[in-house]
């Protein structure tokens, strides 16, 4: 079990999955700054997170609930989380909504599958689904949170933990997905990857001794 100080936000989760540079300039560095894209999306959010409660029909919704898991070592905020009591069998909902549309990688799936492990240690339930509800095409979409998804959910927890211990930034590589990152400045993906850099580095703090 961990403690309350060990305890990883689990936006870092997502933010590895997409890049493990970004997740590390975040969680070392303290480094961000936010692009039309974040801004967007951190708006789209402000509704969702402000602490509320309604029912209806059986359905009991919450809104911007706190969860933690000491198991796994995780915390964070989940969007909306439906209890549907009124079947007899108890069913639970983690719903995370994206200002965008769905992404190619599983940075998004890892999130809301760690968003379910602490609700299940939480409620002491099994949850075997969660949603997304994107803003760009204004419909739900249902994953199932299966053995696959739980184990690389895991693994990511552990990967990200283990940077942390390290205190290694893990080495820029340039993408196409760079272009939509707000640190792309402050990453620089392409220059970090040129002998050109390495070779001018190098000359500045091992400059050449005078007279040769």
């Amino acid at each position: 079990m961990y403690s309350e100080d060990e305890l990883l936000p689990i936006n870092l989760l997502q933010h590895w999955r997409f890049c493990q540079r970004q997740c590390g300039l975040l969680a070392l560095d303290n480094i961000w700054q936010d692009n039309v894209l974040t801004t967007s999306g951190m708006l789209f959010h402000e509704v969702v997170h402000r602490p509320d409660e309604e029912r209806d029909d059986g359905l009991h919704i919450v809104r911007g609930m706190r969860i933690a898991s000491f198991r796994y070592g995780i915390t964070g905020i989940c969007d909306v989380v439906e209890i549907d009591d009124d079947s007899g069998n108890r069913n639970i909902l983690p719903i995370e909504y994206k200002v965008g549309a769905p992404k190619r990688d599983r940075s998004d799936d890892v999130q809301l599958c760690a968003q379910a492990l602490c609700l299940e240690e939480m409620m002491d339930c099994t949850i075997r689904h969660g949603a997304f509800f994107y803003g760009k095409t204004r419909r739900r979409l249902l994953i199932e949170l299966d053995d696959a998804l739980r184990a690389e959910t895991l693994e990511t927890i552990a990967a990200v933990r283990a940077m942390l211990q390290s205190g290694q930034l893990p080495p820029a590589r340039y993408e196409p997905k760079c272009l939509s990152c707000s640190l792309l400045d402050l990453c620089q993906p392409k220059a970090q990857n040129t002998k050109r850099l390495e070779r001018y580095m190098h000359e500045l703090y091992n400059p050449p001794s005078e007279g040769k």
